[in-house]
């Protein structure tokens, strides 16, 4: 597969519609798009234009990926709230035509927001009306450069204060602003050296931030997993954090990390509780980010249903080229890589049961970098809504020699 990478340095403004695409008809769709969260489309001769609309601030780097599929010739442009398009994929920075795109290929745009507003992404073809290619494509949005961006990147220090301990990031999880009060509650046990701790931060422009390596309530907590016998947390383990956050609902992005104290190594275990399947067809995103120290590492995620729910779990993840990674059953025809779920059991002092079965799904992952790597979580059952839970099995590798 070749991709065809732009990366626009200067901005081109002022060029008018019709000097850039036709004028949209009555077929154009609209749609709204989101950071970090792929979406699909189909173009054929009659519909070629997709409109993404977006809110962006002025500064603001933006990165869109659009993949084609099923043999189509991909092309996007960005356009202002007048529908003007402003930059396009198949132009250089000098505004100089370039080869058409090929099919089932990628293209990238990079474009640097010049004032707050809306701007739309157009998803097209090579050749745009003349075009001869269809089918359907994967599109993406980030932001390169975004305030979010750079507190995301403030919080992946690889060693940060907890109380009086220097800990080691491990993991970053976040989950997007919830639309209605949440309860959630994260629990880490660490084994071999690694004695966790759980930080968060919460809020709009994260102005709350917390950070404990408190595991009192844990007492009395069972876990099994993979090849670790039943381990029982008593009063004299050290080796657990928990925190519970409780959520009036518009609070902005939540992030919990996972650290390690001392940069203790070994694997741990965390439970993220109190997420939830609110609509029939509904995906929820999440984003982890693993620590500098950790990469070369695997991590894996599960998505357990709780035992009152009739969810059916799923998940998957979106590369950045489109190609889409999904899992029904963990160790499961297309879910080999990762080890099954029946033997995954979790029991919280307080009753809680974090069961693990053939019909858990989850994910194996070895990230290459630190970049931000986003998950959806949904059920395979159309039908069904309900609460689940997320388990992550992860580590910090041994020291080198």
């Amino acid at each position: 597969m070749r991709y065809l990478i732009i990366v626009l340095l200067i901005i081109i403004i002022g060029i008018p519609i019709q000097a850039q695409e036709p004028e949209p008809t009555d077929e154009v769709n609209f749609f709204d798009i989101f950071y970090d969260s792929p979406v699909r489309g189909q173009i054929t001769d009659s519909t070629y234009f997709d409109f993404w609309r977006f809110n962006a601030s002025a500064g603001d780097e933006i990165i869109v990926r659009m993949k084609g599929e099923e043999g189509l010739a991909p092309l996007i442009g960005i356009a202002g709230s007048n529908r003007e398009v402003i930059v396009r994929s198949d132009m250089d920075e000098n505004g100089e035509q370039l080869p058409d795109s090929t099919p089932d290929s990628t293209v990238e745009l990079r474009f640097i927001v010049p004032i707050d507003g809306e701007f739309a992404i157009v998803a097209t073809r090579a050749g745009r009306e003349n075009g001869t290619t269809s089918g359907y494509y994967t599109l993406v949005l980030n932001l390169a450069n975004s305030a979010d961006t750079l507190r995301d990147q403030a919080r992946q220090a690889v060693e940060f204060r907890c109380g009086e301990d220097i800990v080691t990031t491990a993991l970053n999880v976040q989950l997007p602003n919830p639309p209605q009060p949440t309860s959630y509650r994260i629990t880490v046990y660490g084994l071999d050296s690694f004695e966790p701790a759980v930080r968060i931060f919460a809020g709009v422009e994260d102005e709350y931030e917390y950070c404990t390596t408190d595991g009192q309530n844990t007492v009395g907590d069972t876990l099994t997993f993979w090849d670790v016998p039943t381990i029982t947390i008593d009063e004299n383990t050290t080796q657990t954090a928990q925190y519970g956050f409780n959520s009036a609902g518009g609070v902005g992005q939540i992030t919990f990390t996972i650290a390690s104290v001392g940069g203790g190594r070994g694997r741990y275990v965390a439970v993220i509780e109190g997420l939830n399947l609110a609509e029939i067809g509904g995906l929820n995103p999440l984003d982890v980010q693993i620590g500098a120290v950790a990469l070369g590492s695997s991590v894996t995620l599960y998505m357990v249903k709780t035992t009152d729910t009739r969810i059916d779990p799923f998940m998957a993840q979106t590369l950045y080229d489109g190609t889409i990674i999904s899992c029904d059953d963990a160790g499961g025809r297309g879910c080999e890589t990762t080890p099954s779920a029946n033997n995954l059991l979790i029991t919280l002092q307080d009753g809680t049961v974090i069961r693990g079965d053939r019909f858990s799904a989850g994910l194996h992952l070895t990230p290459e970098t630190i970049d931000l790597l986003n998950l959806q979580f949904m059920s395979r059952a159309q039908n069904a809504i309900g609460d689940y839970a997320i388990v992550i099995i992860g580590e910090l590798p041994p020291l080198e020699q």
